[in-house]
């Protein structure tokens, strides 16, 4: 900590160790009775609701006088090179990469423009290029997930078109939190 974590600002998100939303957020843009979505059980559900938030026009805080304390357990999410992302994933207990594979690919396919999906599809198919084949070979819950990733990708389809008709914000404006 250099001092750059003490100012009050927009952020793109809130991670669920300890938020604090809007009744009103939550009532806009929950799917059926459901805030966080009953799908991802474990991990991606506070991205995914942070996702929606974003896209239905609201926005987030980050309050640095806040304090709170989370044992992470899924890895560090900023690595880009593909040897320091695999020896991340090993670090990641099994039940957490289960639900983390394909929960984030589900959440993509859910809150993702097609703009921004065709802007970023070179990027994006790289990146799955290398994860899907990685997970399967690899990492022995690999076809597990990818068997929950399809059984719930009906499911996430008909969640998206709830999520596109709350859209208020534009692609440009959502880009900006996104490299």
């Amino acid at each position: 900590d250099k001092g750059q974590y003490e100012n009050l600002e927009e952020i793109w998100g809130v991670d669920g160790a300890a938020p604090v939303y809007r009744r009103a957020m939550l009532e806009d843009v929950k799917i059926g009775d459901e805030y966080f979505d009953a799908d991802f059980f474990a991990y991606k559900e506070d991205i995914d609701l942070s996702w929606r938030m974003r896209l239905a026009g609201w926005e987030a805080v980050y309050q640095p006088k806040a304090i709170a304390y989370h044992d992470r357990s899924a890895g560090e999410g900023t690595k880009t090179n593909p040897l320091e992302i695999i020896r991340e994933r090993r670090k990641i207990r099994e039940f957490a990469k289960f639900h983390s594979f394909a929960n984030q690919r589900l959440m993509q396919i859910k809150n993702e423009t097609p703009h921004l999906l065709i802007k970023h599809a070179p990027r994006i198919l790289l990146k799955e290029a290398m994860s899907w084949p990685y997970v399967l070979i690899f990492e022995k819950y690999g076809w597990k997930s990818a068997l929950e990733f399809f059984r719930l990708l009906p499911r996430t389809i008909a969640k998206r078109r709830y999520v596109m008709a709350k859209k208020r914000i534009s692609d440009h404006d959502m880009e900006k939190w996104f490299i």
